[in-house]
C-alpha cells in the first residue's frame, strides 16, 4: 500500500508531500487541477520512462520519493530478496532522481538499482491505468499471481514448477531412449538382411 508520496521540482510542482491513509483514498479536482501530474509522478517512481522536459523550469533535477507498506505483498518480498535488497519492517522506500543532464538515479531502501529493476518492483506495487490502457488484472498470468499470493501458494507453485521441469526432462530422456531402441532395431534388420545377402 502506498503510504507517502513526495514530489520535488516535477512539472509545475515545486515541493509536495502527500500522506495516504489506510483504506480508500481519492484525488479529486477540476480539469487542470494537477491530478494527472501527481499520477505522472507516481508513474515515474514505478519505473516509467521520463525525459528531462518534466523537470520544473529553473531546477537542476526532479526527485520523486514514495514509501510503501509491502507486508502483504509476498511476490514483491521474494523479488527484493532475490535482488539482495534489504527490507526493514516491511516498508519499502523508493527514490528516483532525474537530472537536467538526463541521468537517472534509482534507489530502493537506499540501495542503488537499475531503472529496469525499478520497473519490475513497480509492476508488483501499483496498477496505474487510464482510458484505453490495459490493466494487469485482465492478464491471466497476473490473475494466477494474485490467487497464489492470496492463498499463500507461491512456494508450492515453485515446487510444482521444479517438479514439472524434472518431469519434462525425464520425458525427453525416455523419448531419446525409445528413439535409440527403434534405431537399433532398424540396424539389426538391415544387418540381418545384408548377412543373408552375403551368405546367399
Amino acid at each position: 500500500m502506498l503510504e507517502q508520496l513526495s514530489i520535488k521540482n516535477y512539472a509545475l510542482i515545486e515541493d509536495l508531500h502527500i500522506n495516504f491513509d489506510e483504506g480508500f483514498n481519492v484525488l479529486t479536482g477540476e480539469t487542470g487541477a494537477g491530478k494527472s501530474i501527481i499520477a505522472g509522478a507516481l508513474g515515474l517512481i514505478l519505473g516509467e520512462r521520463a525525459s528531462t522536459s518534466i523537470i520544473r523550469k529553473g531546477a537542476e533535477s526532479c526527485t520523486i520519493r514514495a514509501s510503501f507498506d509491502v507486508s502483504q505483498n509476498k511476490t514483491l518480498q521474494h523479488l527484493l530478496k532475490e535482488q539482495g535488497i534489504d527490507l526493514d519492517d516491511t516498508i519499502l522506500l523508493l527514490c528516483r532522481e532525474i537530472s537536467a543532464a538526463g541521468k537517472n538515479r534509482c534507489l530502493a531502501n537506499d540501495q542503488v538499482i537499475t531503472l529496469a529493476m525499478l520497473e519490475s518492483i513497480g509492476n508488483c506495487l501499483v496498477d496505474l491505468h487510464g482510458q484505453h490502457e490495459h490493466q494487469s488484472l485482465l492478464q491471466s498470468r497476473e490473475q494466477l499471481q494474485i490467487l497464489d499470493d492470496f492463498g499463500s501458494l507461491v512456494e508450492q507453485r515453485k515446487e510444482v514448477g521444479l517438479a514439472y521441469s524434472d518431469l519434462r526432462q525425464l520425458e525427453s530422456e525416455l523419448e531419446e531412449l525409445v528413439h535409440h531402441d527403434q534405431e537399433r532395431d532398424h540396424f539389426i534388420d538391415l544387418y540381418q538382411f545384408q548377412l543373408k545377402e552375403i551368405q546367399a
